[in-house]
């Protein structure tokens, strides 16, 4: 800062820098605009950490958060640490990792006013306006800033309480050659900026090898039930799909706006396709998806209707529509963060050149989201009916449940992601007369997926590595499935 600066904050802030902690947001607005020093990070059991020089670039921000990183069993009870740490992630513009760094630091020292200012800008980042609300109110009332940040506040949480917050800023990172003015806009600059929201996603694009990934691999031979006696066919393993090469395209993309009172709108679309040599396996989908939700004091209701529409080589396959409500609301165990989601969904399927398979299901279930550091830890249960459009479709109506597990884990340039999902499908009928004598089919579908990515330092550009697995075990043996899939290519985050 300026040495005019430095006087009208020395004027302006004297009384309440002896009363109070407002050095906490003198800190934010130096780390900020002055050099970042590992000095700053409090107790001795804390080593020194690499100065980052004014307007640093990237990669030596991203260099000082590989160092600190490092000093994590050290720090770990430092709430300056776990503050500076959160500051360098929203420079790199991680706001869900310095969102918990800043939680982390508040559970270990809750009165700190400028970690909690940062907190505050966060979590407006973040889309989470009631928290931003909360915090900004907390400062008001507990902490008595001096009047340049206090109108500063008090802008916050009028753009929070007209909607004009989501038309404010993408980064927390201050723009190369920013100048230095009033305590409140210089805030404003490090919080928002004065861009319009921009869609956020990602774009990959893999190349790989898949195995018999639909081969009922354990049946040599299949037999019809007829009145005279079963038929028995021999199956040719040149009739099973191929192995071969295959290429994966996905695109991911997303918008949120805010909404008056506590509401919020928000547009997601992905389309993803995969190549093989031969096109009777190549595959498409396209979905498009319209989420809105509104917040009460304790929980947020949530509800969201989806578009998808799915090729299987070289035709149309089906068209879905999903709608659904849920209420979500957040739990916090020690250190880690939660949040909860119960809700109902309903789904209904169109398949274009097989009316037969057309199919309404009903849904209700849950899923939960924690993180802690930067561990992340999903999963999601649901169980339903599938009610059959038409009575001859082959098993009738169904009994379903689905489920599923991921584990994420980001250290510096690193994410490795571990998921595995279920499905259990129960006809409530036999499937077909000539097969099995009418056998009823029960299935269980396991899949497992290991991915590695690594960003390429001062990039948005991942380079990606995926094995997948699929089982599907059934007590029809013509539906049982068995193979694998290694993949790898770049993905650009935007």
């Amino acid at each position: 800062m300026t040495g005019q600066h430095n006087a009208v904050t020395r004027k302006h802030n004297a009384d309440w820098v002896v009363n109070s902690v407002i050095v906490g947001i003198i800190v934010l607005i130096e780390v900020i605009t002055h050099p970042v020093r590992g000095e700053a990070l409090g107790s001795q059991a804390c080593p020194a950490a690499v100065s980052v020089p004014l307007n640093a670039p990237l990669a030596a921000i991203e260099a000082l958060d590989q160092q600190w990183a490092a000093l994590e069993p050290q720090c770990a009870q430092s709430a300056q640490f776990h503050w500076a740490r959160g500051l360098v992630s929203a420079l790199l513009g991680r706001f869900e990792v310095a969102a918990l760094s800043m939680e982390a630091a508040m559970l270990r020292d809750a009165t700190l006013a400028g970690l909690m200012f940062d907190y505050a800008l966060v979590r407006e980042r973040l889309g989470d306006w009631p928290s931003a609300r909360s915090l900004y109110q907390a400062l008001l009332q507990d902490h008595q800033p001096p009047e340049a940040i206090a109108a500063y506040i008090r802008a916050r949480l009028a753009d929070i309480d007209t909607g004009a917050a989501a038309a404010k800023a993408s980064t927390i990172r201050p723009a190369a050659g920013g100048s230095s003015g009033a305590a409140g806009e210089q805030a404003s600059r490090v919080a928002a900026g004065k861009d319009q929201p921009s869609w956020r996603g990602s774009i990959s694009m893999l190349l790989g090898y898949e195995q018999n990934l639909n081969s009922a691999p354990n049946l040599s031979e299949f037999a019809f039930t007829t009145l005279d006696g079963p038929i028995v066919l021999a199956l040719d393993p040149k009739d099973r799909p191929q192995s071969s090469q295959v290429g994966h395209f996905d695109l991911r993309s997303g918008s949120s706006w805010a909404l008056p009172g506590d509401q919020r709108l928000a547009l997601s679309l992905r389309a993803s396709a995969k190549f093989t040599p031969r096109s009777v396996y190549q595959s498409a989908l396209a979905e498009a998806s319209a989420e809105y939700s509104w917040d009460r004091e304790s929980h947020r209701w949530l509800s969201y209707l989806s578009l998808g529409h799915v090729r299987f080589g070289q035709a149309p396959l089906a068209n879905s529509l999903r709608t659904g409500l849920a209420r979500e609301h957040q739990l916090t165990l020690g250190e880690t963060t939660c949040s909860v989601q119960q809700g109902a969904e309903l789904e209904t399927r169109r398949y274009l050149s097989r009316n037969l398979l057309d199919g309404d299901a009903l849904y209700g279930g849950g899923r939960l989201l924690c993180s802690r550091n930067e561990l992340l830890l999903e999963s999601f249960m649901r169980a339903g009916w599938d009610q059959a459009r038409d009575e001859q479709r082959a098993g009738g109506n169904q009994r379903r449940l689905d489920g599923g597990l991921a584990i994420s884990k980001e250290i510096d340039l690193h994410r490795l992601r571990l998921q595995s999902m279920f499905s259990v499908t129960h006809d409530l009928n036999g499937y077909n007369p000539l097969i099995e004598n009418n056998k009823v089919r029960k299935s269980l579908r396991i899949s497992h997926l290991l991915e590695y990515s690594f960003r390429l330092p001062s990039t948005r550009l991942q380079w990606v590595f995926q094995a997948e697995s699929n089982r599907q075990l059934a007590s029809l043996s013509l539906f049982e499935t068995s193979g694998w899939t290694l993949s790898t290519g770049l993905r650009q985050i935007f």
